[in-house]
C-alpha cells in the first residue's frame, strides 16, 4: 500500500503503523507507536491549528487536510471509529501522497491565469460556437468586455448572441449578422471594427474577429475574439491633429525653416521652405522651392554647408551651427546663425535647417564689447583683491591690481598661474569646490593662500559665475581675514585657559570633598578597629567589627576607582568591541533596575559600529547616563536612545567636554541619551562634570565626572543640549575603528 497508515487510539496514540509510514517518515515501527501523531509529522509537542484528528473527534466525521513534508505534498485524511455510545474508540489516519495531482492543478491554474491574464491585458475576449450543437461559450474577458455578469447566462447559451448584437447600433447589427452567417455557411473568415455600447451605456471602439473551423468540407464551429481598440483608435486621431499642428507650428515659427537634401559636393533645391522663410526673404514660395542653398547665401563657397569639412562634420554628429550672412530677394544682407540637423527619410539624408535673424544680437554684442571695457576697468581697479578663474582647469585669467599687492605677483605673473600655486588645498578639491560655485550650489568659502614670499595667509573667498565669450567663469572677491582668525584663536585659547581655571577650582573643591569623604570612612575604621581591641582584651571575637572596617574600606576604593576613572587613569582592558551590541547588552538590564514609570526606547543598529575600548566602561557610561535622565524626573518620563556613525565636522563645538579636545578621525560613533525632564540651567552646564555637583536631591555628583572620564580614556567627547525644564540630550563619541586604524 502506497499510503501511510496509523491506527490510533482515542487518546491519540499510534497503535499501529504500516511499512509506509515507517518509511515516510523515516522511523522504525517501534519509533512511531506510543506517539502521537504531530509528535513524528510536525516535530511538534502540541497539535498545529487545523488538526484533522481533533475535528474529527469533534465532528464525528472524516476530516482532511493538504500539508507539505519533506518537499512533497500530503493529504491527510482521519476517519472516526465510533464505539457503542456513539464516542470515538480509535482512529484509521491516512497519508497520500499527492505531489503529481497537486504539480498538474498548479500548472493548470497557472495556464488559466496566464490565459486570462493575457486577454485582460490586450483587452481581449474570445468566443467559440458549435455550429451543429448551437452552443456558445465566452471567456472571462469578453464578459468583462460587455460589463456582463456570467452568472446571468447559462454556459454555452446562444442567449450570448442576442446580448452581445445588442451592444451595436442598429445599422451595424446587421453587418455584424451577416458576415457571421456568411461564415457559418461559406467558411469566410471577417474582421471588422465598429463603435460599441458596453451594458453601461459606456462607448468604446472594438475590432470583432471570426474564423471558421473546418471538419472535412464543412464548417464544425467558428472562434472569435472581440478586442477594445478604443486607445488605438484614439492615438490614430492624435496622430493625425498632432500632424495638423506639426504642420501649423512649422508654419507659425519665428525662424525661418529651410529642408533641402544632403550631397557630398552639389546643393539641390529646397524640398520645402516655411511661411516665415518666404516672407523674410521676400519670396513666393513657389520661387524658394526652385532655389538652392548658394542662392541665399553670401560668399556660399566658404561659408556654412558648402565647406567639405562641415559636410563631414554635420554626417559625422548629426548636427552643425554656425553663422553666416544671408542675402534677400532685394539684394539686401543680414546675419543668420544655422542650426542644421540631419534626418532620414527613405535612407536618403535630408537637411533641416533653422535660420534665425541675428542682426539685433550683433548689435547687442557690440554694446556688449563696449561695457565689457567698461567692467574691466572697474576689475583692475577696484580696491578688493579680484581673480578670474577657469572653475574647469583652475587656471587663473586675470588678476587685478589689488590681487598683484596683496600676493606680491605682478597681473601678468598672475594671469599665467594656476590657483593650485596659491591655494594650499589638494587640486582635486579645489576643482569640486570650484564645480560648486560654477554651480552655484556653494559661494563662500574658507582657504589659506600662499603669498609670493612663501607666507601663508587666510582668506575667505566670495566666487560668483560670470560669462565671458560664451563661457562660465568665476569671479572670486579675496578677504584676507588673517588678524581676524588670529583674533578668534585667541579667544579661543582664552576660553579653554578660562575653562581649567575653574577646573582648577573645581579640583579644589573635589579635593575638600575626598577629604571629608575619606576622613568620614577612616573615622568609621577606626572606631570599629578600637571595638575591635576592646573585644579582644575582653576574650570576645571582634570579627564583626572587622567585617564592617572592610566594608567601609570598599566603599572607600569603589569611590578611588571612580575618581581615577574621572581623571582618565583608569586606561587598561581595552579592545575592539562591537558598541552596539555592549549597548543593547546594558538596556537589558537597565530596564529591569529602573522605576516603573520610566519608558526606556532605542535605536540601535543591528551590528556595530565597531570601536577600540574598554567594554564594561562603555556599559557604565550608557548606565550613568540613563540614570542621569531618569532622576530629571519628577514622575514618570521617557529615555531615547540612539547609535549612529557621523562624521569628524558634524560634531558640535558647543559645549563639548573637554573643552580643548581635538578629532583625530574622520568617522565616529554617537551615543546620544534623551530626556524631557527638567532640562539644566545654563550657568551650570560647565560644573555638571565636577565631581561631587549636582543640583538633584537623588543626585550622588559622580555620575557625569564619571562618563567624561569614561570618554576620555576611550578617546572620545561628550556633548550638552539642554533647555531649563524642557530636557537634555548627552551625546558620546568615540572613533570608529578601521582596518587602517588597526594596524
Amino acid at each position: 500500500m502506497k499510503s501511510a497508515v496509523w491506527i490510533i487510539d482515542k487518546d491519540h496514540y499510534i497503535l499501529k503503523s504500516n511499512n509506509a509510514a515507517n518509511r515516510l517518515f523515516n522511523h522504525t515501527k517501534l519509533e512511531i507507536i506510543g506517539k502521537k501523531c504531530w509528535e513524528i509529522v510536525h516535530g511538534t509537542d502540541r497539535p498545529v491549528k487545523e488538526c484533522p484528528l481533533l475535528k474529527a473527534g469533534q465532528s464525528l466525521q472524516q476530516e482532511s487536510i493538504e500539508l507539505q513534508i519533506n518537499e512533497r505534498w500530503f493529504e491527510v485524511v482521519v476517519d472516526p471509529i465510533l464505539d457503542s455510545k456513539g464516542k470515538p474508540s480509535k482512529y484509521i489516519h491516512i497519508i497520500t501522497d499527492i505531489t503529481e495531482s497537486k504539480l498538474i492543478s498548479e500548472q493548470l491554474e497557472r495556464s488559466q491565469q496566464l490565459l486570462a491574464n493575457a486577454e485582460r491585458l490586450a483587452k481581449a475576449g474570445g468566443w467559440e460556437w458549435n455550429i451543429d450543437q448551437q452552443t456558445m461559450y465566452w471567456t472571462t474577458e469578453l464578459y468583462r468586455l460587455h460589463e456582463f455578469d456570467p452568472n446571468q447566462f447559462e454556459p454555452g447559451s446562444p442567449e450570448h448572441l442576442n446580448a452581445g448584437l445588442a451592444c451595436y447600433s442598429s445599422e451595424d447589427q446587421q453587418t455584424i449578422l451577416d458576415a457571421f452567417h456568411r461564415c457559418e455557411k461559406e467558411g469566410v473568415a471577417y474582421d471588422l471594427e465598429f463603435e460599441f455600447r458596453k451594458s453601461s451605456g459606456k462607448k468604446i471602439w472594438i475590432k470583432t474577429v471570426g474564423e471558421p473551423i473546418w471538419k472535412g468540407n464543412k464548417v464544425e464551429k467558428i472562434i472569435g475574439n472581440v478586442m477594445d481598440i478604443t486607445e488605438s483608435k484614439l492615438a490614430k486621431a492624435e496622430l493625425f491633429a498632432q500632424s495638423e499642428r506639426m504642420k501649423t507650428f512649422f508654419n507659425s515659427i519665428n525662424d525661418a525653416i529651410f529642408i533641402h537634401p544632403l550631397k557630398q559636393e552639389s546643393f539641390e533645391s529646397f524640398v520645402e521652405v516655411n511661411d516665415i522663410a518666404c516672407k523674410r526673404y521676400g519670396y513666393t514660395h513657389d520661387e524658394l522651392m526652385n532655389l538652392s542653398a548658394p542662392d541665399i547665401t553670401v560668399e556660399p563657397d566658404v561659408n556654412g554647408h558648402a565647406q567639405p569639412i562641415c559636410r563631414e562634420k554635420l554626417l559625422k554628429e548629426g548636427q552643425l551651427v554656425f553663422e553666416t550672412s544671408h542675402i534677400k530677394k532685394t539684394g539686401e544682407t543680414f546675419p543668420v546663425e544655422i542650426n542644421s540637423n540631419i534626418f532620414y527619410q527613405n535612407e536618403k539624408p535630408y537637411i533641416l535647417a533653422v535660420v534665425r535673424d541675428i542682426t539685433n544680437r550683433k548689435n547687442a554684442e557690440k554694446v556688449l564689447r563696449k561695457n565689457e571695457r567698461s567692467f574691466r576697468n572697474l576689475f583692475e581697479n577696484h580696491a578688493a583683491v579680484k581673480l578670474i578663474l577657469d572653475p574647469d582647469s583652475g587656471r587663473i585669467i586675470a588678476a587685478n591690481k589689488a590681487a598683484a599687492d596683496f600676493y606680491g605677483w605682478s597681473c601678468s605673473k598672475l594671469a599665467q598661474m594656476n590657483i593650485d600655486q596659491i591655494n594650499t588645498k589638494p587640486f582635486d578639491e579645489i576643482k569640486q569646490l570650484m564645480g560648486n560655485a560654477k554651480n552655484k550650489e556653494r559661494i563662500f568659502f574658507d582657504f589659506q593662500h600662499r603669498l609670493a614670499d612663501g607666507s601663508i595667509r587666510d582668506v575667505e573667498v566670495f566666487s560668483s559665475g560670470v560669462e565671458m565669450n560664451g563661457k562660465k567663469y568665476l569671479h572670486s572677491i579675496v578677504h584676507d581675514i588673517t588678524e581676524q582668525k588670529k583674533a578668534t584663536r585667541d579667544m579661543e585659547e582664552l576660553r579653554i585657559q578660562n575653562w581649567h581655571l575653574k577646573k582648577q577650582e573645581s579640583l579644589s573643591r573635589m579635593a575638600g570633598a575626598i577629604a571629608h569623604h575619606f576622613n568620614n570612612h577612616l573615622m568609621a575604621i577606626m572606631g570599629n578597629l578600637e571595638v575591635g581591641i576592646k573585644l579582644i582584651e575582653r576574650n570576645k571575637s571582634p570579627l564583626q567589627n572587622l567585617i564592617k572596617s572592610m566594608e567601609v574600606v570598599q566603599k572607600a576604593a569603589k569611590v578611588n576607582g571612580l575618581m581615577l576613572t574621572y581623571l582618565g587613569k583608569n586606561a587598561s582592558g581595552k579592545m575592539q568591541m562591537d558598541m552596539g551590541k555592549a549597548c543593547s547588552m546594558t538596556i537589558h538590564l537597565l530596564r529591569a533596575s529602573l522605576p516603573v514609570n520610566i519608558v526606556l526606547e532605542t535605536d540601535f543598529p543591528d551590528q556595530g559600529p565597531i570601536i577600540y575600548g574598554n567594554e564594561a566602561q562603555i556599559q557604565q557610561l550608557v548606565t550613568n547616563l540613563v540614570t542621569n535622565a531618569a532622576e530629571s524626573y519628577k514622575k514618570h518620563g521617557t529615555i531615547h536612545l540612539s547609535l549612529k556613525t557621523v562624521l569628524a565636522n558634524k560634531i558640535p563645538k558647543k559645549n563639548r567636554f573637554p573643552v580643548d579636545w581635538i578629532p583625530d578621525r574622520n568617522e565616529y560613533a554617537c551615543l546620544a541619551v534623551t530626556d524631557s525632564g527638567c532640562g539644566i540651567e545654563e550657568q551650570n552646564i560647565e560644573k555638571i562634570f565636577d565631581p561631587f555637583f549636582s543640583t538633584k536631591v537623588t543626585g550622588k555628583g559622580l555620575d557625569l565626572p564619571v562618563v567624561l572620564g569614561i570618554a576620555q580614556v576611550n578617546n572620545g567627547v561628550i556633548t550638552v543640549e539642554s533647555r531649563y525644564s524642557e530636557g537634555s540630550t548627552f551625546r558620546f563619541f568615540t572613533p570608529v575603528e578601521t582596518k587602517q586604524n588597526s594596524q
